[in-house]
């Protein structure tokens, strides 16, 4: 029942931002936009998404080696399936498919891979956060620009950083108090389900075996800030393609946090809606015409989408999972 009601959520929420980014363009303008874009810009951004990947997998083994040495390309193929799944799935359930991939894969516990994921957002987190704030304190943006959208993305980001990384340190360093105080918010509920419950938390508090190794944090820390510029650079290759060679480089990190932030939210698959609209409001920044923006949106949008559930099909034929059977399983071993 809880899950059909994300699942609604996720769409209701899609098909809210897909109307206000449909009420922003002029389609015969946005068309005219696509024709004239160079879209030889989209192999470098391609390539650039595929290496973004590989840094993410690479970061990701740093996270699960406290738990087991995994093998990279076991690591890569339960990324590129986790990414694929959470374009082709609602409700953001694409995030539980990766550990437990990786679970099926490499024979890890589920429970303690799916909380190096969370590790891996925060640190994502707090690399966006970091660049969204030094861009907000010295970027000088046009006098047009409204800002008020940048500070509320902004104190999202504090916030849910915040909460994440205080649940984590619970976990880890009060583990037996923390555990003590969840089992008695659990204490409502039946006894499979309290027993359950609490063994995933324990497993879920080995998977942050990471956070005492001073070493891999750091190394950790430069991996995020590397795969995000990546992934700043891809976009910007995009912004070329339709001859935005005006924009700084910031635009591109603008444009990737503010849309974080949206695509947190349960969502329809592929992040359709919040994606397009979400970009064409970062743009607007910057004084891009709509239609150049929209356009630019749904190409980005299209190359991040087809490469990486193409990638992730594959992958996920080569490990001879199926997606019904990985969606299907659990977490909790």
């Amino acid at each position: 029942m809880r899950r059909n009601l994300l699942i609604l959520a996720g769409f209701l929420i899609g098909a809210f931002f897909l109307y206000l980014f449909l009420q922003k363009v002029e389609w015969a303008e946005v068309y005219s936009a696509m024709r004239a874009a160079n879209y030889w810009w989209l192999i470098p951004n391609i390539a650039s998404i595929f290496i973004a990947m590989l840094l993410r997998a690479w970061r990701w083994g740093y996270m699960v080696n406290p738990i087991k040495k995994c093998s990279f390309h076991g690591l890569y193929a339960a990324s590129m399936i986790g990414f694929m799944a959470s374009n082709i799935l609602p409700a953001r359930l694409g995030e539980f498919v990766r550990p437990i991939s990786l679970g099926k894969i490499e024979n890890v516990s589920r429970s303690a891979a799916m909380a190096t994921t969370l590790v891996e957002r925060v640190f994502d987190l707090l690399t966006l956060l970091t660049l969204f704030t030094l861009i907000l304190l010295f970027k000088k943006f046009p006098e047009t620009a409204d800002l008020r959208h940048l500070e509320k993305a902004g104190w999202i980001f504090f916030i849910l950083t915040a909460v994440a990384v205080v649940g984590m340190v619970l976990l880890k360093v009060k583990t037996d108090l923390t555990l003590r105080w969840i089992n008695r918010m659990l204490h409502v509920f039946p006894e499979k389900i309290r027993s359950t419950g609490s063994d995933v938390c324990l497993k879920f508090a080995s998977g942050l075996e990471v956070l005492s190794d001073t070493k891999a944090i750091v190394i950790i820390s430069a991996q995020s800030i590397l795969l995000w510029v990546i992934m700043a650079v891809s976009n910007y290759l995009i912004f070329l393609a339709f001859g935005m060679s005006y924009l700084p480089i910031d635009a591109s990190f603008v444009v990737l946090a503010v849309v974080a932030v949206g695509i947190m939210l349960p969502n329809a698959p592929g992040f359709i809606g919040p994606y397009q609209y979400l970009t064409v409001l970062s743009l607007s920044l910057y004084n891009v015409p709509a239609a150049d923006a929209a356009a630019c949106s749904i190409v980005m949008w299209a190359t991040q989408y087809f490469t990486i559930t193409l990638a992730g099909l594959y992958h996920l034929k080569q490990e001879h999972l199926s997606l019904k059977e990985v969606e299907n399983s659990t977490v909790s071993d």
